[in-house]
């Protein structure tokens, strides 16, 4: 939290994390994100209009002498840079940073119907009640959704989310879809989107897992490890001899992805076993030498 102490020496707050926002602020900073990335706003005006969502600071109505005008709104512009937490520096630009240690919209209402969604909490270790085959799909829908965007995608994304599953399936994800989150406010699927977003790009950052989005596969073929279809890597780890394909989909998603560095790494330990030089698995691969060595030491 940012305190502020104005000068009649009274005190308020603004929150300067995701965390610290409530559902119904959280909503508003991402559409606020969704207008910046349109560039419906300049970078300014939407430091500007993040202030007056988590504080209500504007100015009034008042009649204010020139210096009085100048004091406020210098006031207001060191305010707004003040609140950094949904914004990161790349290059000469800024980005939104998803990073949320927890989800922001632990539920959703649709009428009176109340759906709670995915548990994925991130501390020492992950917590996650998010399954492999959700993720899996989720990811599917996601990437569908940057190609061709639609109103639909965002349903059945919603749906895997946070719809109320005994057990899980796509098919019962797209009938939830239909019947109930058409309904949700698209600025609700908005954050929605924007919290898998985050999911997805922490796994892709993450110092382990970031091998599995290296350009090629071990055995050389065309494509990311993880490619836009992410199905196909619970295929591969069942028939790799990881179980069955129903009981690696209901694997936790982070157990998931250990399952897929130890695969990668039996891969390469067997492509060098038989003879394959470090440099032209690295041209294969697309992983640097330091990544190779430290899953084949």
């Amino acid at each position: 939290m940012i305190v502020v102490k104005t000068y009649k020496g009274k005190t308020f707050t603004i929150p300067n994390s995701w965390e610290e926002l409530t559902p119904a602020q959280y909503v508003g900073v991402t559409q606020l994100l969704m207008r910046l990335l349109s560039k419906e706003l300049n970078l300014y005006d939407f430091r500007f209009a993040l202030l007056k969502a988590l504080t209500g600071l504007y100015a009034t109505g008042r009649k204010y002498s020139g210096q009085e005008v100048e004091r406020i709104h210098s006031n207001i512009i060191f305010l707004s840079e003040k609140i950094t937490f949904a914004l990161r520096r790349d290059g000469d630009w800024y980005c939104p940073n998803l990073y949320f240690r927890r989800n922001p919209l632990p539920q959703l209402r649709v009428g009176r119907k109340v759906f709670t969604g995915a548990r994925f909490t991130i501390g020492s270790v992950v917590d996650t009640s998010l399954t492999a085959r959700q993720f899996c799909d989720a990811y599917d829908i996601f990437a569908g959704y940057a190609k061709a965007p639609s109103d639909d995608l965002l349903n059945i994304l919603c749906a895997i989310l946070y719809g109320d599953f005994a057990p899980y399936t796509v098919a019962a994800a797209c009938q939830l879809a239909k019947q109930y989150f058409a309904k949700l406010p698209l600025p609700q699927k908005h954050a929605v989107l924007m919290w898998f977003t985050g999911i997805a790009q922490w796994l892709v950052a993450h110092p382990v897992y970031c091998v599995l989005f290296a350009g090629r596969s071990a055995a050389g073929g065309e494509g990311q490890r993880i490619s836009l279809g992410m199905s196909e890597s619970i295929m591969q780890l069942s028939a790799a001899g990881f179980g069955s394909v129903d009981s690696v989909g209901a694997l936790p998603v982070t157990d998931f992805f250990d399952l897929m560095v130890k695969d990668l790494k039996q891969q390469l330990s067997e492509a060098i076993a038989k003879g394959v030089k470090k440099e032209n698995l690295i041209r294969q691969t697309g992983l640097t030498y330091a990544q190779l060595s430290a899953m084949t030491s």
